[in-house]
């Protein structure tokens, strides 16, 4: 078997004909990666390529399908130090000429600082990173959540921090108990608590303003956003979410359809599958933002999702709109059908489209569908998996409780 040229990583390739080839990369150290780009050295290509990242070797976390030409390239923006590309089976490994990375382009200054704090779930000391701007004035506080495989020194909202910094609002980035593949995280008690003592850090360690304590949140970190914003809604002032997943149980299936390896964290949090018991069942639910979201009705929420994600990206925009659904009046809910139709399709059915529509604040990622009720809105946007942090600072910073 031919290795590629992989520059600073060891590669490795094993498999067979029947099970499919496999190339195992190991940088030697975790690298910020914001996308591989796998160059073959002809035809024909192959049918099915799929990536997976891992920090440790251990767990793993499925990054998408390879699309099929050449070079295909695959965005990541997330840090690894194992990469694995999985092929469909051949009677040999395809002839890939080399495998290439792109880092991410320069991120703002870390403003922030490793800071460990009181958890009364457990009685422990959890991890954040923390940023206090100086003065005795009070502040707002923004607490950003990492996303499902990361933990607190995950960076996903660069920008976001250094509007904090600029702004002078304190910022918290918490660990909640780490990647969502173990009982204690993913949406756990210890997770709710860990949150909710974040905010009580801060509060004991500086004057916050009340009025404007805010949380956001992207994929994994938005389906937090949503939890909390239907465990909590007395503490917010405005919840952001992203591509949030609502509903543990339908992701599995979603999850389980594609092969994808979130199922199997799912599974490792919760118990098991889907069915497997009328406990697993009670947990999937318990820890699901749609058992919670009707307790979060008034406040004001901001749900957002690229409207190619579930096909070029991980977490259905079904996921979103049937949140909206959970805390939205009856007049304003989203029909089933187009619920649908916007999740196969990846576009707006006529009769909803809005040509007035705009929003210069998600750039390039255009607004394509808006729907309100009440203080909450969703928003399906042109782009994928991803958060618009223009987008989710300049909705944060107008929001006061009890403004409305």
């Amino acid at each position: 078997m031919t290795i590629p040229q992989v520059a600073g990583a060891a590669a490795r390739w094993s498999g067979d004909a029947a099970a499919g080839w496999r190339l195992d990369l190991d940088f030697g150290e975790v690298r910020p990666l914001a996308a591989v780009a796998v160059e073959y050295a002809g035809e024909p290509l192959p049918r099915e390529a799929t990536a997976d990242l891992s920090l440790d070797g251990d767990n793993w976390q499925p990054i998408g399908v390879l699309p099929v030409a050449n070079p295909s390239c695959q965005p990541i923006g997330q840090p690894a130090r194992f990469l694995r590309l999985r092929f469909a089976g051949g009677d040999r490994p395809p002839a890939v000429r080399a495998v290439r990375f792109a880092m991410p382009a320069a991120k703002p200054a870390d403003p922030t600082r490793e800071i460990e704090y009181p958890c009364p779930g457990d009685d422990s000391m959890q991890p954040a990173r923390f940023f206090s701007p100086p003065g005795p004035e009070p502040v707002p506080l923004l607490v950003g959540l990492h996303t499902w495989s990361g933990d607190y020194r995950q960076r996903p909202i660069p920008r976001i921090e250094a509007h904090c910094a600029e702004a002078g609002w304190a910022y918290i980035h918490p660990h909640f108990r780490g990647p969502c593949w173990t009982p204690q995280a993913t949406g756990s008690e210890l997770v709710v608590g860990d949150i909710l003592a974040a905010v009580a850090f801060v509060r004991q360690t500086r004057a916050v303003d009340d009025r404007r304590i805010y949380l956001v949140g992207g994929s994994g970190g938005g389906y937090h956003a949503l939890l909390m914003a239907g465990r909590a809604p007395e503490v917010w002032a405005g919840v952001s979410a992203w591509v949030p997943i609502s509903d543990l149980a339908a992701w599995h299936r979603e999850c389980r359809a594609v092969g994808s390896g979130y199922a199997d964290h799912i599974e490792k949090s919760c118990g098991g599958a889907p069915g497997s018991s009328p406990a697993v069942d009670a947990e999937l639910r318990r820890r699901s933002p749609l058992a919670h979201l009707a307790s979060a009705r008034g406040l004001p929420l901001d749900i957002n999702a690229g409207i190619h994600d579930g096909h070029r990206g991980s977490v259905p925009v079904s996921h979103s709109l049937r949140a909206f659904n959970a805390v939205a009046v009856a007049a304003d809910r989203i029909a089933e059908a187009d619920i649908a139709w916007m999740t196969e399709r990846e576009e707006i059915p006529e009769p909803l489209r809005d040509p007035a529509l705009r929003d210069p604040v998600y750039g390039d990622h255009v607004p394509l569908f808006r729907r309100h009720s009440g203080s909450a809105r969703v928003t399906l946007f042109a782009g994928g998996h991803e958060l618009v942090e223009a987008a989710a600072i300049d909705w944060l910073k107008r929001q006061r409780r009890g403004a409305g």
